[in-house]
């Protein structure tokens, strides 16, 4: 299905964040077979934080950069987009060519579900988890009304997929999980896992959970003094995580290392990495470590991690919250260099799953299937 149009609506595709670093990997890809655009409801950037194929249109609705024209608009949330904003998306989609426009986030699928033209088949496209997103009734009753107008919804995990069939069990809507993609080739031959250093990545909020990772880790600071923790993001929760780091006594060996624009060279020089979200979406950081052969051990949260991890085979899954099995499955891998080196070696051939020809094949796939089904039923109507 060469030459296909998709469009992605996004809130603000220059942000920093998973959706648009993995909306972006996607779209570049799509675009060497496909005519892809992205809709950016708001702009605040000057320059994408991440690359893009120049072969990816991007459309700006609303500027919000500083020194912008003011546009008489507040930025929206996810329970509600305002009457302006409504009125530049229904142009913007009145005047797109028949296609598929997929939305990023539940405020744009409920826009979407609500003013989308007959003209272009509509998807929505999660990058939490349902436990997540029915937290708040108000944005589960508003998903569930916005899911049942959709042709389709991709979530990231089969258990996801599952949790909205039940959501949404009368309607036609097609429920369907594709994980998101790796965002560089999977490394040929595994790290060296040498280095005596563990890592952590993420923003420094309190759903990455890096306070419970300093806790697991500093019992292991006191009896391996040689190895290292480093923890590489920014954020909000620096100063108390720094403090926690010094009322541990542990700052020699815990290092809060800020943002890394080298992260790919800091995974691959890795020898374990650590995850310990109290939530996730489909954790773009165990699949990136799992590309270069480091192995893992990350909470059992919710969701994703029990997708990627196989207990034993490709890293370890501890507990969600329990702390001292954190602890000891860091140790088994710290003090057992070949446990290291199979376990890295068995994540680095689940990785290439999700590389992302892979990935991208599986959406090719999806908009196949959905445009046959469009075609079967303008012809049966």
């Amino acid at each position: 299905m060469a030459g296909q149009r998709i469009y992605f609506l996004m809130f603000n595709a220059d942000g920093l964040g998973g959706v648009a670093r993995t909306v972006r990997n996607l779209v570049s890809h799509l675009s060497n077979r496909h005519h892809v655009e992205i809709i950016s409801l708001y702009r605040k950037r000057d320059a994408p934080s991440y690359a893009i194929s120049p072969d990816v249109k991007v459309t700006y609705l609303i500027d919000r950069r500083e020194g912008a024209p003011d546009q008489a608009d507040a930025m929206a949330s996810d329970l509600e987009l305002t009457k302006a904003t409504d009125a530049q998306l229904v142009e913007t989609f009145n005047s797109l060519q028949p296609g598929i426009l997929v939305s990023t986030r539940p405020s744009l699928h409920a826009a979407v579900a609500r003013i989308a033209p007959r003209h272009l088949i509509t998807v929505g496209q999660d990058h939490l988890n349902f436990q997540t997103r029915s937290a708040d009734p108000r944005v589960l009753v508003m998903l569930r009304e916005s899911i049942q107008r959709l042709d389709c919804y991709v979530v990231l995990t089969k258990g996801d997929a599952e949790d909205y069939a039940r959501l949404v069990a009368s309607a036609s809507t097609l429920i369907t999980a594709i994980p998101n993609a790796i965002p560089w080739p999977v490394a040929k031959t595994a790290a060296p896992l040498t280095s005596k250093i563990v890592i952590g990545a993420g923003r420094l909020v309190a759903q990455k959970g890096f306070s419970r990772l300093i806790q697991a880790y500093a019992p292991i600071a006191r009896t391996h003094p040689e190895w290292q923790l480093h923890i590489y993001g920014k954020g909000q929760e620096r100063r108390q995580l720094a403090a926690l780091i010094m009322e541990q006594e542990i700052a020699d060996q815990v290092v809060l290392k800020g943002h890394s624009n080298e992260f790919e060279d800091v995974l691959a020089n890795a020898s374990i990495y650590a995850m310990s979200s109290r939530f996730e979406g489909f954790p773009m950081v165990l699949i990136e470590a799992m590309s270069k052969g480091v192995p893992l051990v990350s909470f059992d949260c919710p969701r994703g991690p029990a997708e990627i991890i196989v207990d034993g085979e490709n890293g370890r899954l501890v507990p969600d919250g329990d702390i001292p099995a954190f602890t000891q499955a860091l140790v088994d891998l710290i003090e057992d260099p070949e446990l290291r080196s199979r376990v890295g070696a068995a994540g680095l051939a689940a990785a290439r799953q999700l590389e992302i020809d892979n990935i991208a094949a599986r959406w090719e796939a999806l908009f196949e299937q959905l445009a046959a089904t469009r075609r079967a039923a303008e012809v049966a109507s």
